[in-house]
């Protein structure tokens, strides 16, 4: 949920988000986990990103 409510609060994050989603997916059309290893990353950074926010 902290993923979730990050991009609801950040438009940019979420524009960056969809892009990379986007890219993956003309990139990994076929292929369901190189696409989701390449958000990992993305979604890790952001989630730390959120919990610092939180504190």
């Amino acid at each position: 949920m902290l993923f979730r409510n990050h991009l609801r609060q950040h438009d940019d994050v979420a524009a960056a988000y969809l892009a990379l989603k986007s890219q993956l997916a003309a990139q990994f059309p076929y292929d369901g986990d190189r696409y989701t290893s390449g958000k990992s990353a993305f979604i890790s950074e952001i989630v730390r990103a959120a919990q610092r926010e939180a504190r």
